[in-house]
């Protein structure tokens, strides 16, 4: 992570880690500056990320991911690590969002809904620092409230 205000914890299990990890990114993110959309989306982000290491790197084993926050600019960013399988985030076809939802194959938009929520997303796999996605979210600035 880089230097600054960091947050970081590691969770160990499977996804019943997930609402822990949704407080924490929440209470950092929220410390670090961002605001309530921000602070969704990056819970959101972080969530995805989780539930895909713990389903498919552990493929439902459990294991341990390591969550960091940082305050970049005017951005958060937030890196998600483990130490499982690695995969090819460019073999992992877009969902087709045309189609009925009763012809959508279940799963399958994790990724996709991380793109949509965050700034920028890097995948990095290295057998011994372990798979990371780093993202960063830009803050948006609040709505100001007109008060008369």
């Amino acid at each position: 992570m880089p230097t600054g205000d960091a947050y970081r914890r590691v969770f160990e299990g499977g996804l019943e880690q997930l609402a822990a990890i949704r407080a924490f990114v929440g209470q950092a993110a929220t410390e670090l500056g961002a605001g309530e959309d921000d602070v969704f989306a990056c819970q959101l982000a972080t969530d995805e990320a989780a539930a895909n290491a713990f389903e498919h790197a552990y493929a439902g084993r459990g294991g341990r991911v390591e969550v960091g926050l940082c305050r970049e600019g005017e951005a958060v960013l937030i890196r998600v690590r483990n130490w499982g399988t690695p995969f090819d985030p460019n073999a992992i076809p877009q969902p087709d969002l045309d189609l009925p939802l009763a012809e959508r194959p279940a799963g399958g938009l994790g990724i996709y809904l991380i793109r949509q929520v965050m700034d920028a997303v890097v995948f990095r796999f290295d057998a011994e620092s372990g798979n990371s996605i780093t993202m960063w979210r830009r803050i948006r600035p609040s709505e100001q409230k007109i008060t008369k």
